[in-house]
Formats: structure tokens, C-alpha cells, sequence
């Protein structure tokens, strides 16, 4: 299965010394992913370092090549000491023909209108999403099939890739053209008691048309296929 989300967590002081993140990022990141990186800011006594109010972007460039710093994404102040900034890259903003660098670079900038804060790391290759299978990241936490959980009524988008969708007693109404993302895969767990109905949403599963109603802890697998769906489970009847 192909990796579609990486959530990275770095902690960084940021003191004259230590503008370089040495222990950040892996050295290999695939192309075409979002991705969510969270930096915990410390100030060189080791406290949190006051982020609020500041304007926080990363940006990416690949090294020896004539691309100039790239906006990749833009980051969120959080925490009780607005000190966890969560940079935020939507998917395919990495571009895949930067897999043909050796090496790139990623600059954090964190700034209001009295100082700048700027953090970067050297020495990361960006993999071709045709071989991101084979990355291996050291835990595994760092790399999660997205999960969604619903208790009021809500219509899907569509998402290459998997999903787990938790129905909590409502109705979930999937994907109006599923065709757009071919292949994609709906893992839907019905966790309420009772009331959780799928709308198939004028498609069919396992060609057959009409909400389908889900006892608690029944599960459909659904893979986008022909701009229908089919439920690969076979203990539960459509």
C-alpha cells in the first residue's frame, strides 16, 4: 500500500547554535503525500519559546538545482505556551520531479513583526511516489491510514488511498464521484449502537442500490471500481 499521510513530531531550541534541525526529519520523505510536521519550540534556557500571534510557513527547495524556496504549507500555533507550531502540506504540493535531486533542503520560518525565528535541514531526498512502498520509517506511528469518526450526518470527499470511517449512530453518505479517485478504499466501521446507515449516494455496492444499515461492530471494506463500490466483506450482506 502506497503511503498517502506522514505526521512527523520534532522538538527544536532555537538558540545562535541551533538554527540547523539535526534531528528532525527523516533523510528520505516520499513525493505527493500530505504531511504534518509539529515542532515544539524551546528558547535556549529550555523553555517554551511564546509563539503567539506569529506567522509560520515552511518551504522547500531542492539543493544544486535552479528551483528557488518553494511554499510548501503554512503552520498553526497550539498548546497552553503557544509553543507546538503544526505545519501543515497538503497533498501532491511536493513535486515528484523533485525526486530527481540528490538533495533537499526544508526551512521553517516562524515570524511576527519583531523577530524571525529560522530553522532548516539538509540532506533530504524526496522518493519517487512509484517507490514511497518502500520507505521504512524507524516508528511506526509515523505513518497512519487516516481515520474519520462521524456522529452527525456527513457526506465523504474523495481521498486516494484508504480510510477507516467510524459511523457513531448517524449517516454517512459516501463519495458522489468516486470514479475521480479509481481504486480508493473505504474501510467503514459501524461503532453506534444502532442507526448507522451508509448512503451510497446514487452508486451501487456490489451493484445494488439503497442505504445499507450496519449492527454495531459490522464492517464494509469498499474499493472504488467502475465508479461503483464493491464490499470486499463477505460477512456482511449488501
Amino acid at each position: 500500500m502506497a503511503v498517502e499521510h506522514v505526521t512527523f513530531s520534532i522538538t527544536h531550541t532555537f538558540d545562535k547554535d541551533g538554527y540547523e534541525i539535526r534531528g528532525g526529519l527523516p533523510s528520505q520523505l516520499p513525493a505527493g503525500v500530505s504531511m504534518e510536521i509539529v515542532i515544539t519550540a524551546l528558547e535556549a534556557t529550555g523553555d517554551p519559546l511564546d509563539c503567539t500571534g506569529c506567522t509560520s510557513e515552511v518551504y522547500g527547495r531542492p539543493l544544486n538545482s535552479p528551483i528557488s524556496d518553494t511554499l510548501l504549507g503554512t503552520g498553526a500555533v497550539s498548546g497552553g505556551d503557544k509553543n507546538i507550531i503544526t505545519f501543515t502540506i497538503a497533498k501532491d504540493v511536493i513535486p515528484e520531479g523533485w525526486s530527481l535531486y540528490d538533495e533537499c533542503r526544508f526551512t521553517f520560518k516562524i515570524y511576527d513583526s519583531t523577530h524571525k525565528e529560522i530553522v532548516f535541514q539538509n540532506g533530504i531526498t524526496i522518493v519517487s511516489n512509484n517507490d514511497a512502498g518502500d520507505i521504512v520509517y524507524p516508528y511506526t506511528e509515523d505513518i497512519a491510514i487516516s481515520t474519520e469518526t462521524y456522529a452527525t450526518p456527513a457526506t465523504l470527499d474523495n481521498e486516494d488511498g484508504m480510510r477507516t470511517i467510524y459511523v457513531n449512530g448517524t449517516t454517512v453518505t459516501l463519495p458522489a464521484t468516486p470514479s475521480t479517485c479509481p481504486g480508493q478504499i473505504l474501510i467503514i466501521v459501524a461503532i453506534g449502537a444502532s442507526s448507522n446507515v451508509i448512503n451510497p449516494n446514487s452508486k451501487t455496492i456490489n451493484g445494488q442500490s439503497g442505504n445499507v444499515s450496519l449492527n454495531q461492530y459490522d464492517s464494509l471494506v469498499l474499493v472504488e471500481y467502475g465508479g461503483n463500490w464493491l464490499n470486499l466483506n463477505p460477512t456482511v450482506t449488501v
